[in-house]
């Protein structure tokens, strides 16, 4: 796993452990940590699209199709801005 996967991993845990610091509520905690983590990553890719999205709009590229790529990440994960 690459070291930024292993971060957001990280941040998930985290998540997870104040949602449920007990430890004791399993059921729930797996959840919210798989919930968190997938957010996550997808955050990443939409975050990667608007770093290309920039880079081509300062080479004196349109930035249409960045936007569009962010737009059919969230929508296709169901993930709101």
């Amino acid at each position: 796993m690459n070291e930024r996967i292993q971060e957001l991993a990280e941040q998930a845990r985290q998540y997870a452990n104040s949602m449920y610091p007990s430890g004791l509520d399993i059921p729930k905690w797996g959840p919210a940590y798989h919930e968190k983590f997938a957010e996550l990553i997808v955050q990443e890719c939409i975050e990667c699209a608007d770093i290309v999205g920039k880079s081509n709009l300062a080479s004196g590229y349109p930035n249409s199709t960045a936007h569009h790529v962010k737009q059919k990440i969230r929508e296709h994960f169901g993930v709101e801005e």
